[in-house]
């Protein structure tokens, strides 16, 4: 059982799902995760967790519940408040300092735009983070691209990277170049995955075989980004805006 309660902070008048996981390092930097699900955080392909080995204090935001999935013995309420758990779970085994959900509805978050901006607007003014990673702005998932456009809003200066997809390609089936690599030891490559295991709903007794095939595409993404640089398991991201690349000097000779 979790030996804290997550509760709520209000953002632009909204009440934010809240979880902290460990204390932060007063003097150390901050990376903020911005995800569209619970589980998103797997598509930083272990980039978070060498950040967290590295000292940096790593918090992550998630725009929805996930609550529009279909699965069996669960309604849309009982399914997000399962996939919280599970968020807090997934986070608190990576290391990572804060966890906050916005509770936007899942599968509509182009629709919900605007109020996205605000929110994470108000939450990055709030944490101050000296990076911003979300999801890749081509993405196929439609919710991971309109995260991506509300993120680049809302993160005015910060530095902004974008993750991987599944599959290294964009929703036009074109090869993403990334600008950083990040090689990654077997036991940071181990955690990444328990990581995305923790999500039991979305990857234990799968509806269907195409879906099962997902995940196994999700734990293959890091050898395959090894397999580009010559070693066994790394990450990619792409810097896309700011005024200066601060990742190499925050990661130090994981790059």
């Amino acid at each position: 059982m979790l030996e804290f309660a997550p509760h709520t902070i209000t953002f632009a008048k909204r009440d934010v799902l809240y979880a902290p996981i460990q204390p932060k390092r007063p003097d150390a930097p901050t990376a903020l995760i911005v995800g569209a699900h619970p589980d998103d955080e797997t598509m930083a392909e272990g980039v978070d967790d060498t950040l967290i080995a590295a000292g940096v204090n790593v918090i992550y935001v998630d725009l929805t519940l996930g609550e529009a999935r279909n699965l069996p013995n669960y309604t849309p309420t009982t399914l997000a408040q399962q996939r919280w758990k599970e968020s807090i779970a997934a986070i608190m085994g990576k290391g990572g300092k804060e966890l906050y959900n916005a509770q936007i509805p899942d599968s509509n978050v182009s629709q919900h735009y605007e109020t996205g901006v605000v929110v994470l607007n108000e939450i990055v003014t709030y944490i101050k983070p000296t990076i911003i990673l979300a999801p890749h702005h081509g993405d196929p998932h439609p919710d991971h691209a309109a995260t991506y456009a509300i993120t680049r809003e809302a993160a005015q200066t910060t530095p902004l990277y974008a993750t991987d997809t599944i599959t290294g390609k964009d929703k036009q089936g074109r090869l993403i170049r990334p600008t950083h690599y990040v090689a990654l030891s077997k036991e940071t490559n181990r955690k990444r995955n328990e990581g995305y295991l923790a999500h039991a709903t979305q990857v234990v007794n799968l509806p269907t075989e195409q879906e099962d095939q997902e995940k196994d595409a999700v734990l293959a993404m890091t050898r395959r980004r090894g397999r580009e640089i010559g070693v066994d398991y790394a990450g990619a991201v792409i810097f896309t805006s700011g005024s200066h690349d601060p990742l190499q000097q925050l990661l130090g000779n994981a790059l």
